[in-house]
């Protein structure tokens, strides 16, 4: 028995992941491409379907290397892979522990990659593909580097789970008519990949981005070999993130180019450069809130795209969203951390720069204050929470919030705080 063979045969311990054998089968219009990963006696069949009819390529193996990255973190014991990898992909593997170990120091731990390597993989594919979902950051990528794409990647199974089935089909079928408008082909890939991302990591803060290159590494062979992932930040505010200036590129393989795309360029700068797209006044969409529908408009998110349209005289042309923004919306929304925060103080920032928009500053205004109070309310509970069985610590809280409260509001422009003390 060789000792890849041993690998697999013997049950894996704490703190082992082993990724198993990768196995193809040929349907009629798709490719399944499978793998199991075996996580402190756990087994997780993992499975991802792409367009076309395909022969096993070795570079499969790479897939499910990102998926594995994240068991491992939280054992911080072995990653093992029974078959060969891609040396970039796994010269990176160090460095994409340092950034996670370094952000989440309490969640992940370092571990030890045992891979054989791969040797002479073959040439790369021609095209260069972007992630696209319908959104300002999917747009203005689009928009930024038309004249280099080639092809579209909306995946099923990330954003959007498998068994809203309805949903997704509704949503794209939205975005194939876009990328026909554009002449461009959609490649929708599905997977049941989270279903392990969201046992050993939070989505959004630590593992979407890993997705996101697992589905890339599975089409690139036959489509592209380069990727861009649109920015979700910018330079205003910069924190830990699954998808991230830092990392995106460690997930790139001799074959496959990733570009973490437009970091530069801020969230309502993006919605006012999109504003002309016939496409994406068609075909933008932005809201995770619905269900029934494309965009709520409503939502915070909606929200705050509403105002970017607003501020760049276009949101009546917009037919994903109703024609008027509701002020008292805008002064509700729930801005619950800084990255939201610093988005609307994108938009204040243009407002107060443009004559006429008085109500609307006014009305940003309260929403960032509001936004502010409740994030120093999160933090003074979860301080009380550390202390549950000190009442006199948990007094003492609450009496620093109510004053620092009416401190805040005793510092605010008279119109704004009034709307505050409703």
């Amino acid at each position: 028995m060789s000792t890849k063979d041993k690998a697999m045969s013997n049950p894996t311990v704490s703190g082992t992941v082993v990724i198993g054998h990768v196995r193809t089968t040929r349907e009629v219009d798709a490719t399944l491409i499978e793998s199991d990963i075996e996580w402190d006696d756990r087994r997780f069949p993992l499975w991802i379907r792409i367009p076309g009819r395909v022969s096993h390529n070795d570079s499969f193996a790479d897939i499910f290397v990102p998926l594995a990255i994240f068991p491992a973190l939280r054992g911080g014991g072995v990653l093992r892979s029974t078959d060969a990898v891609s040396p970039m992909l796994a010269a990176s593997v160090a460095e994409i522990q340092t950034i996670m170990t370094a952000w989440y120091p309490g969640d992940f731990r370092r571990f030890a990659l045992e891979a054989p390597l791969r040797h002479g993989d073959q040439r790369p594919h021609d095209g260069v593909a972007s992630c696209f979902t319908g959104g300002v950051d999917s747009f203005h990528t689009l928009a930024r580097n038309r004249g280099d794409i080639t092809s579209l990647v909306f995946a099923r199974g990330l954003d959007i789970p498998l068994e809203e089935r309805d949903f997704f089909h509704m949503v794209s079928s939205r975005l194939r008519e876009a990328a026909h408008g554009l002449s461009l082909p959609l490649l929708e890939p599905e997977s049941n990949f989270r279903s392990i991302l969201d046992a050993s990591g939070l989505w959004l803060e630590h593992t979407h981005g890993a997705a996101i290159a697992s589905n890339a590494l599975a089409l690139a062979p036959q489509h592209f070999s380069k990727l861009y992932i649109p920015s979700t930040q910018s330079y205003r505010y910069i924190g830990p993130l699954g998808s991230h200036p830092m990392l995106d590129s460690l997930w790139s393989t001799e074959y496959l180019r990733i570009d973490h795309d437009s970091f530069g360029v801020d969230r309502a700068h993006k919605t006012a450069e999109i504003a002309h797209s016939e496409e994406a006044r068609r075909y933008l969409r932005v809201c995770w809130e619905s269900r029934s529908g494309y965009n709520c408009g409503v939502c915070e998110k909606c929200t705050r795209t509403m105002i970017g349209l607003e501020l760049a005289g276009v949101l009546d042309r917009f037919g994903t969203f109703p024609d008027t923004l509701d002020l008292h919306r805008v002064e509700t929304m729930r801005l619950s951390d800084e990255s939201k925060i610093d988005m609307v103080q994108d938009s204040l920032d243009i407002a107060r720069e443009r004559p006429g928009n008085e109500d609307l500053v006014a009305a940003l205004e309260l929403a960032i204050a509001r936004g502010r109070a409740h994030i120093r309310t999160q933090k003074f509970s979860d301080l009380a929470r550390l202390n549950s069985h000190a009442d006199e610590r948990s007094f003492a809280i609450d009496e620093l919030w109510k004053h620092s409260t009416k401190e805040m509001v005793r510092r605010m422009p008279r119109a704004i705080a009034s709307k505050f003390k409703r």
